[in-house]
């Protein structure tokens, strides 16, 4: 079950646990790959773009501080962040080094 059905079935508590540390690891694995590039590509950008992943971080450990202290209202936390998320960061930030990459593979390939 994932997390929106779990929310949809009142059930979010029985699965946000798993949520949380898959975020974890994945975020983790993202951000390396990511900064990666930036530092390959000497993208002009990335000290603000490091401290949006190290503010992720610890936002998602302190839901996995939460969560281990039984905080009843974490799934609708772990949501609303994830919304915040999806729009400021995803939708923003890594849109601007969209471009910025793009222009570089493509010098790449030449």
């Amino acid at each position: 079950m994932n997390f929106f059905d779990a929310m949809s079935q009142g059930k979010g508590s029985d699965v946000i646990g798993k949520i949380i540390n898959e975020l974890f690891d994945y975020s983790v694995l993202h951000f390396a790959s990511e900064e990666r590039y930036f530092k390959k590509y000497e993208y002009p950008e990335t000290e603000d773009h490091l401290i949006e992943h190290a503010k992720f971080i610890d936002e998602v450990s302190d839901f996995m501080k939460k969560f281990e202290a039984k905080k009843l209202s974490l799934t609708i936390e772990v949501m609303q962040f994830l919304q915040a998320w999806l729009k400021e960061h995803i939708m923003g930030s890594d849109k601007k080094y969209a471009e910025f990459f793009k222009e570089k593979w493509d010098i790449d390939k030449i």
